[in-house]
């Protein structure tokens, strides 16, 4: 298959951007001397893309397995764009437009459907130009985390994914399992303008390696149970992977059970109940990270062991 798409965005900006259009203060934090704000501003800009070239193939080997491979140019609008035309605290000049993401991606791979297992491995190489990375600052006397957009120019990422499903014959459908693992290996390819060194870094809150796998349980048609795992190796949480700011990977535990088929309790009818177990075996570790640029991260740890019930049914 060949094809490609165009893309013409449009953007429009109008309104108060930030405190300092309500009103500024000229003086200092002791003597405050408070005067009219830079007001409101508007902002417009075109994003067009008329040509972006597509293509697909696929080979098939016999009636369960094929060969495929495709290659998609893509153009989107930068990410956080309200934050990016956001005001300069000293003046009330727009900042310049940033220009749009764009991507090429390859992939190829192979797949298969056989009686007791389904099977697909894939590998990809994605360039990335004028990506924009998202990192945090906290704001002076706060504990409130403000998003600052930066383009950082080129990134390419490569890796693989495999994605499996066995269903034992021997088992006579009462369980199959599941596995999930992909590679990632991202880096950016050039330095920010003020002179931080991020050419040959890791991006951050980027895992190398992911690995899901579980095991599901089926035996009535009104029973479902299954244990999962995740894997999620070491991450970076600075753009300069500065020493000593990397996370530990770590792996998590879940587990849930479904109850109901259909049954019917008096006027309440297809009743169903849920039991839910996350972080099995209370893991403590560092899950969610913001960004920086260089230093270390901001970060949230893992929720705590979780329990969760649910019913349904309908009247």
């Amino acid at each position: 298959d060949l094809g490609f798409k165009s893309l013409f965005m449009d953007y429009h900006y109008f309104g108060y951007r930030d405190y300092a259009d309500y009103y500024r203060n000229i003086g200092t934090t002791t003597a405050p001397n408070y005067v009219a704000g830079w007001g409101q501003h508007g902002a417009n800009a075109s994003y067009n893309d008329g040509f972006l070239p597509m293509a697909g193939l696929i080979y098939k080997l016999d009636g369960r397995s094929q060969i495929f491979a495709s290659y998609a140019e893509n153009t989107a609008l930068p990410k956080g764009l309200d934050d990016i035309y956001s005001v300069v605290p000293s003046t009330g000049a727009l900042a310049p437009r940033p220009k749009a993401e764009k991507s090429r991606n390859f992939e190829v791979g192979i797949r298969t459907n056989q009686s007791e297992f389904y099977g697909a491995l894939a590998a990809y190489f994605t360039k990335f130009d004028n990506r924009i990375a998202i990192t945090a600052v906290p704001l002076a006397g706060s504990t409130v985390l403000e998003s600052v957009y930066t383009n950082v120019g080129r990134v390419e990422a490569y890796g693989a994914e495999f994605t499996g499903t066995y269903k034992p014959s021997f088992l006579n459908g009462l369980a199959y399992f599941n596995l999930n693992a992909t590679y990632n290996h991202a880096k950016f390819k050039d330095s920010l303008p003020n002179g931080t060194a991020l050419a040959g870094k890791f991006l951050p809150d980027s895992a190398r390696w992911i690995v899901n796998g579980g095991v599901t349980v089926e035996p009535a048609s009104w029973l479902v149970a299954n244990f999962s795992g995740k894997y999620t190796s070491s991450r970076w949480s600075t753009l300069a992977n500065t020493a000593g700011s990397s996370v530990p990977g770590f792996t998590i535990f879940s587990a849930y059970v479904d109850i109901g088929d259909g049954i019917t309790l008096g006027p309440v009818k297809g009743v169903k109940a849920r039991f839910n177990l996350d972080n099995v075996f209370d893991k403590d570790t560092l899950s969610y990270i913001s960004p920086s640029v260089t230093g270390d991260g901001n970060f949230r740890p893992q929720s705590p062991r979780t329990f969760q019930f649910t019913i349904s049914g309908e009247i």
